[in-house]
């Protein structure tokens, strides 16, 4: 969602009502937010302390070879694949407050309320950013052999490509909506089809059913149903009684229909490095004695590969 700013500086006119007196309570100043915690469930948060963070995504070695009596045994060689390299960005807001404002003392309460809403916006702004990946699945999140490839990928289209040779999906060739049979597909195909860069299937299990509001009834009937939701039979609910998947209703999807099936932290490359956290700092500019206050961030984030994550780009 594009930012909109009312523009600066503050003036006398933006909080009339504040010139009374008998006013001891601004509505909206301590609304919560969906900005904490949020961002670590999936990713990996690290600090950093460089320009920018370089990841390099390696093959192991490819299965072993039948050796004939006597021969020499056949050798193989570990690899680098790709490198994917992530800059941070500097994000920055800012509350100017004209000279007259800070002379009339009935703003006193006002310009307190600076260092809060700011924190309140950067925190939210964060979160924005680092869920950005699933918001515009055009982004590139690493390039192979001369391509750029985007979080979900399918396979008819060349899909994720392996060192060895061919390529996996991680992406229902059409987009579904999310229901007990594409929740199933996905299941399957996630133990079927993930693979490393030597062709191996990966060992790893989805752990949460991320998705928006707009499914969040949908999946607790999906997860929690004892008998198979959406369907007249008697079955049993294979996705309660085999896979251990925890809701993940996420508020900053732009597109509610979208939804993702992602691995615990230390199975995905979903990293989120905080260069600079948020602060403010309070300064006067001398040439009209405004007074400003300032918040800044400095981060980045980085998914340089797809194991681990599957989904379906909405409809």
């Amino acid at each position: 969602m594009p930012a909109t700013l009312l523009g600066a500086p503050t003036t006398r006119s933006h909080t009339p009502d504040a010139l009374e007196r008998g006013i001891g309570k601004f509505f909206g100043e301590n609304l919560p937010t969906y900005d904490n915690g949020m961002l670590e469930v999936i990713f990996t948060v690290e600090g950093s302390e460089k320009q920018t963070e370089s990841s390099v995504v390696s093959a192991d070695l490819g299965q072993a070879i039948v050796k004939a009596e006597g021969a020499t045994p056949a050798t193989d060689s570990l690899q680098e694949v790709y490198k994917r390299q992530t800059s941070h960005s500097t994000f920055c807001l800012m509350v100017e407050f004209t000279e007259e404002c800070i002379e009339d003392q009935l703003y006193r309460a006002i310009v307190p309320r600076a260092g809060t809403a700011l924190a309140r916006s950067m925190g939210y702004t964060r979160q924005v950013q680092g869920f950005g990946f699933f918001n515009d699945l055009t982004e590139t999140i690493y390039a192979m052999g001369g391509t750029n490839y985007q979080l979900l990928e399918y396979a008819a289209a060349g899909g994720h490509p392996i060192l060895s040779g061919g390529g996996w999906n991680n992406r229902p060739e059409f987009a579904t909506t999310l229901s007990q049979s594409a929740l199933e597909e996905r299941l399957q195909v996630w133990g079927i089809d993930m693979l490393d860069h030597r062709g191996f299937k990966v060992d790893s299990k989805p752990r949460y059913l991320m998705h928006g509001y707009s499914d969040e009834m949908l999946v607790h009937r999906l997860l929690k149903s004892n008998l198979r939701p959406q369907s007249a039979d008697n079955d049993l609910n294979p996705i309660k009684d085999l896979r251990d998947l925890e809701p993940f209703c996420n508020p900053h999807l732009t597109d509610d229909r979208r939804w993702f099936l992602i691995g615990p932290k230390n199975t995905t490359a979903l990293r989120f490095f905080d260069r600079v956290k948020a602060g403010t700092n309070k300064y006067g500019e001398p040439n009209t004695g405004n007074v400003r206050i300032r918040a800044r961030a400095r981060y980045s984030k980085e998914c340089p590969s797809p194991i681990g994550i599957m989904g379906s780009p909405g409809t």
